[in-house]
């Protein structure tokens, strides 16, 4: 279960550096 769990917050983590990086992307449009 804790593996699972592990696994679950390594893609949310990256979900958010993804949104990161498009955040960055637009503020550097502007």
């Amino acid at each position: 279960e804790s593996l699972a769990f592990m696994f679950e917050m390594a893609h949310l983590h990256e979900d958010s550096l993804r949104e990161y990086d498009e955040l960055e992307l637009c503020y550097l449009e502007t």
